[in-house]
């Protein structure tokens, strides 16, 4: 291969990984309710706050009770939506109930997750825990 043909296949494989997987995960994207416009009417900024601001949080609040705002008790979905960050029409499933059990995934203990780390099924003595996603 000339200097001339390897230059047109870098630059080809450079456009291929660069924007096929952008067009592929974007339809994918779109396809998600959290992505859906038509219930969340502010887009992200239904959820996220600060985005770029430097020493912003991006959530008003802790992950760990944020998303019981819209699938939390009617109260919480309520003021939400009059809030604008929910749509009027949206129902949704009221997760937070399964949280106030006595027993319930600890999504309490927060920043356990490690890269790598060894679930409690592989090795009991490793401590149970949960994060929302």
């Amino acid at each position: 291969m000339t200097g001339r043909g390897r230059l047109r296949y870098k630059l080809l494989l450079i456009i291929v990984i660069l924007f096929i997987p952008v067009s592929t995960y974007s339809r994918f994207i779109g396809d998600r309710p959290h992505a859906d416009k038509s219930k969340l009417p502010r887009g992200c900024a239904s959820c996220h706050r600060g985005h770029g601001k430097y020493s912003t949080p991006m959530l008003p609040e802790r992950k760990e009770t944020f998303c019981f705002r819209c699938h939390g008790h009617s109260v919480n979905v309520e003021k939400t939506k009059r809030e604008g960050d929910l749509a009027k029409d949206v129902k949704q499933i009221n997760i937070q109930k399964e949280f106030e059990k006595p027993y319930h995934h600890p999504i309490e203990k927060t920043g356990i997750h490690r890269f790598g780390e060894t679930l409690p099924e592989i090795n009991p003595s490793m401590p149970r825990h949960a994060d929302c996603g």
